[in-house]
């Protein structure tokens, strides 16, 4: 390997993209074949995988993975840096470096009028765990594309039906509702059903899920088929989202 050209290289003065020349074509091909595949240090390929396996436990939801890998990314390229440190030193290592960014997003929010807005948004996709509704929304093309194809039933499909799942039908299921996620999704379906809102407001999260349930058997008592469904699962009337837990 010529060593003035690497001089040149590390100097700065020559760049390897300009070689194009039949003298330097051999170190270039050389450059090319034996260093340059390796985009990165392993040690430092080691350490994202570690981040990676920090994140993603499997008791974790995919938007709090999401979360966490977002938050720890900023911190990737300082893991060398703290590695050798003692416990206390690393944490105010991470103290420091948390802090660090606080300030740059208040200068952020003092720079851009539009800052505040675009964090709540992305907090609020997060919050409706859109990771999943695109997955779920993929899954059901999916489903819609190949339901007419003569592939052999599973046992599942044997007793329900390929085309009579909950998912595939647009019904919701009870056992999904919860409070964190469906408290003001409830309120809007049952006012759309009929109740007022002072009725609506007096129930508790169990009783809004036992009423709808409720509503939803008279709406079906015509259909043995949707009546039998409706014990276990609901169609949304109004234009309130349910989402998956």
């Amino acid at each position: 390997m010529d060593l003035h050209i690497c001089g040149l290289l590390l100097s700065g003065d020559l760049d390897l993209r300009d070689m194009d020349d039949d003298s330097n074509r051999p170190f270039k091909d050389c450059m090319y074949t034996m260093y340059l595949p390796l985009a990165s240090q392993t040690q430092f390929v080691e350490a994202g995988v570690k981040e990676a396996r920090n994140v993603s436990p499997t008791d974790r939801s995919e938007m709090l993975r999401s979360a966490y890998a977002v938050a720890r990314s900023a911190r990737v390229h300082s893991i060398d840096d703290i590695r050798t440190m003692k416990s206390t030193e690393r944490i105010e290592s991470l103290l420091h470096s948390a802090l660090i960014h606080s300030n740059e997003h208040e200068t952020l929010k003092e720079a851009n009028p539009d800052y505040n807005e675009r964090v709540e948004a992305i907090a609020r996709d997060m919050r409706q765990e859109h990771f999943k509704q695109k997955r779920v929304e993929k899954m059901k093309q999916d489903a819609l594309a190949k339901v007419h194809r003569n592939k052999k039933e599973n046992s599942l499909q044997k007793k329900i039906g390929v085309d009579r799942t909950h998912t595939m039908e647009g019904l919701f299921p009870y056992g999904k509702l919860n409070k964190r996620l469906h408290h003001d999704s409830l309120k809007i379906e049952l006012l759309y059903r009929g109740l007022s809102e002072v009725e609506v407001n007096g129930f508790t999260i169990k009783q809004m899920k036992n009423k709808l349930k409720e509503l939803e058997l008279e709406r079906t008592e015509g259909d043995a088929i949707e009546n039998g469904a409706a014990n276990k699962a609901f169609k949304p009337l109004s234009t309130a989202q349910f989402l998956a837990n």
